[in-house]
């Protein structure tokens, strides 16, 4: 949740003295610099991603496990019993979820005050996702969608600096929500972009998202019905094209698949245009 930007010299200095205390998981000289920061920078927005970083530090603790079964992945110490039997010792992390709900607190505390900060928005999007409830996380980005529309995706970063691609920024990192759950759960997949669809319908990116899950949950109807629309936008692009000829082909549709081609054959891509010939070739054998 750091950012990389160059900071003024005393905010500098707080900044790599927190982030080195919290690489050494040093919390108490970590929450000491985030205090002269506050007396510093009493309305400085940062200090509630600096306590969002404190608190997640605080919550990964060290957990030793003795086990009968060789771990895979981990180092571990071999100890036997009295009768020879092996025993394996070896720590893992786990997570004290009081403090994840501290640093999601601190960060909606953030997003009310200052709430065209998109980082403190995507911080605390990253935790719904990895700790909370689906509901918890649609509902989140339900709010972030409304503020993108509120404030015309002019968003700001670390520092208030201007995001320069503020509706690109938003998309990329959405469609990598919809990328990290989508080989796991296509349902929930799924209600990401439902939600995205609300707000900017003629997504050219989500739409095709919406076909690729109703392909993959065996709706071939429903994956062609949001081809198409992708098409009607973007008539010119032949990743859609072929996904339009190639849909109509499972449907058995071939009139229609071999219109697709032929539409496909006029693209300048090499790859493509090799596709729909070797396509139009079968169709009219």
């Amino acid at each position: 949740m750091f950012s990389s930007i160059c900071l003024a010299q005393t905010r500098q200095e707080l900044f790599e003295n927190l982030k080195t205390s919290l690489e050494a998981r040093d919390t108490s000289a970590a929450r000491n610099v985030i205090l002269d920061w506050e007396k510093a920078f009493p309305q400085d927005p940062e200090l509630y991603s600096a306590y969002a970083n404190l608190y997640l530090v605080r919550s990964i603790k060290e957990v030793v496990l003795i086990t009968d079964e060789k771990p895979e992945d981990e180092e571990f110490f071999v100890m036997k019993d009295s009768t020879g039997k092996e025993h394996y010792m070896y720590s893992t992390l786990d997570v004290e979820k009081e403090w994840i709900d501290k640093a999601v607190d601190v960060l909606g505390k953030g997003v009310e005050k200052y709430p065209d900060r998109l980082d403190l928005w995507f911080g605390k999007a990253y935790l719904l996702l990895n700790y909370y409830e689906d509901n918890d996380f649609i509902e989140l980005i339900s709010d972030i969608l409304k503020r993108s529309v509120a404030n015309k995706n002019n968003w700001l970063w670390t520092l208030d600096e201007k995001v320069e691609d503020g509706q690109g920024e938003l998309f990329n990192t959405f469609q990598g929500y919809f990328s990290e759950v989508f080989e796991q759960d296509l349902e929930f997949a799924g209600r990401i972009i439902d939600e995205v669809l609300k707000y900017y319908p003629n997504s050219v990116v989500f739409l095709n998202d919406k076909a690729v899950i109703a392909y993959n949950a065996g709706d071939i109807d429903g994956a062609l019905e949001n081809f198409l629309k992708v098409h009607k936008i973007d008539p010119e692009d032949p990743v859609v094209i072929n996904n339009i000829a190639y849909t109509y082909q499972l449907k058995k549709d071939n009139a229609k698949a071999l219109e697709y081609y032929k539409l496909l054959s006029k693209t300048t891509d090499p790859q493509y245009k090799k596709i729909a010939e070797k396509a139009i070739k079968d169709l009219t054998e």
